[in-house]
């Protein structure tokens, strides 16, 4: 058995000890959404509402509240919290393979909090790994992307309404049907001023803060968020931003200016950007995004900062039907950088990571759709990347290469690809043709001209509707 195995074994053994549901990530990882007053604990159970009353009473219910409290007591009873079903499938699957609940419990985040998880119990605790998002503000409008992270969106479908499909693609309605309710960023927000009542508290244990949005750039209460690390830098602190790159120099000068004063007092700085296409088949996917400007931002952001502090610069995916037709040219582009900043292909930290996610929703937009000749050309040109940089030949590309695990997620891609389905196929491509229809005539833009090879396809969904 491996070390790393070996490892796995040994907190699945002190999780199951407590009780076979136990999950650190439960009390120690938060997302939180204040635009919309919802929460999660880790990436896989459903939001829910945190309740204004709560947070009245108490501001550190932006994390504790009644409904998680639940779920701990729970886990604690080995009893199984329904949201987390996710590992529950993976766990009664057989063949020995970890579920989240292990891994999330095997980080430098949570495995050495355990005693003090164990001590609280479901009294109030910190989270030691906090996402958040300060509202929807953002410059760019993704196809795949939703008012409650978006203000262009939301401004769209505030004019317009939402999309002709079979759910209504965006519709407000959808939104409150979840319990998304937009406070828009011009608004006053009570969730935001929990916030900052329960940062003082808060910012002590924190060993993970990630900022999102929106576009975390373009929020004023990120920005306060950095001046409050500024004057209290601490050097256990991870700090991660998802940035799309796409916003004016004054942000981006003010990031760097800000990552080169205070970075090198913190553990790490990690930046998220994101991109899967290239030239105007990105600026037609990432509605308001400039391609060429987003390239040049990140290498600005490198050339300044990289090799002066501990940096992780890291490229998120989501690859989707818009993206297929070039996701193999933005492999390349990123290969190219690391050719450019690598220095050292032993070194695997601050190598330009990229994760190669497929998207799921909108159903869609999932590249599981798409006919057999865009499938086999996709998989083509993505055999045809993977064979040039594979690791192995690494000596010949000046460390411009893949990492195998870099490459088994882009064979996971090709699998769902083929293999995966997303609801009803049919009602899927004629959702396709609708909304792309109702896309072009909005946004004024033409999908037949940027994506002639996928001219085939979409006259295909034209069809589902007569």
């Amino acid at each position: 058995m491996s070390d790393i195995l070996d490892k796995l074994n040994r907190v699945k053994n002190d999780l199951d000890a407590v009780s076979p549901s136990f999950c650190l990530a439960k009390w120690l990882q938060h997302t939180l959404y204040l635009q919309t007053g919802m929460n999660h604990s880790c990436h896989h159970p459903p939001v829910h509402k945190i309740p204004i009353h709560e947070i009245e009473k108490n501001p550190a219910a932006l994390h504790n509240t009644q409904h998680k409290k639940k779920e701990m007591k729970q886990m604690l009873e080995g009893k199984r919290p329904s949201g987390c079903d996710y590992c529950w499938r993976v766990e009664d699957a057989g063949g020995g393979h970890f579920s989240d609940r292990i891994y999330k419990s095997n980080v430098s985040w949570s495995k050495p909090r355990m005693f003090s998880v164990l001590e609280a119990q479901t009294q109030d605790i910190n989270p030691s790994y906090l996402e958040i998002s300060f509202s929807n503000v953002c410059n760019l409008k993704c196809a795949y992307c939703s008012p409650d992270l978006s203000s262009k969106w939301y401004d769209e479908i505030k004019q317009h309404g939402g999309y002709p499909t079979s759910n209504n693609y965006n519709d407000f309605k959808n939104l409150d049907n979840q319990g998304k309710t937009l406070i828009p960023h011009r608004e006053h927000n009570p969730y935001v001023d929990a916030f900052w009542k329960w940062w003082p508290d808060l910012y002590p244990s924190l060993h993970t803060l990630r900022l999102t949005g929106g576009e975390p750039l373009l929020s004023k209460d990120c920005w306060k968020v950095l001046e409050q690390i500024k004057k209290d830098p601490s050097e256990e602190l991870t700090l991660s931003i998802n940035t799309n790159l796409g916003v004016q120099d004054v942000f981006i000068d003010r990031l760097i200016e800000f990552m080169l004063e205070v970075g090198p007092q913190l553990r790490e700085i990690q930046i998220f950007t994101s991109g899967e296409a290239v030239g105007k088949q990105n600026d037609y996917a990432r509605f308001g995004s400039d391609y060429d400007l987003w390239y040049k931002n990140v290498q600005k952001v490198l050339d300044a900062t990289y090799g002066k502090m501990n940096l992780t610069f890291a490229f998120m995916t989501t690859v989707n039907i818009l993206s297929s037709t070039t996701y193999h040219k933005f492999i390349e582009d990123v290969v190219a950088l690391r050719k450019k900043y690598i220095t050292n292909h032993l070194v695997e930290g601050n190598c330009l990571p990229m994760m190669t996610n497929y998207l799921r929703y909108p159903n869609m937009l999932a590249v599981c759709n798409l006919n057999e000749d865009a499938k086999r050309n996709m998989l083509e040109d993505l055999e045809t990347v993977v064979n040039e940089y594979a690791l192995e030949n690494y000596h010949m590309k000046d460390c411009g290469f893949l990492w195998d695990d870099e490459i088994d997620q882009i064979k996971r891609l090709c699998k769902f690809m083929f293999k995966g389905t997303i609801g009803d196929i049919d009602k899927n491509r004629k959702d396709f043709g609708k909304f792309i229809q109702e896309y072009d005539k909005r946004r004024n833009v033409s999908f037949e001209e940027v994506f002639p090879e996928l001219v085939g396809y979409y006259n295909l969904c034209k069809e589902y509707n007569g």
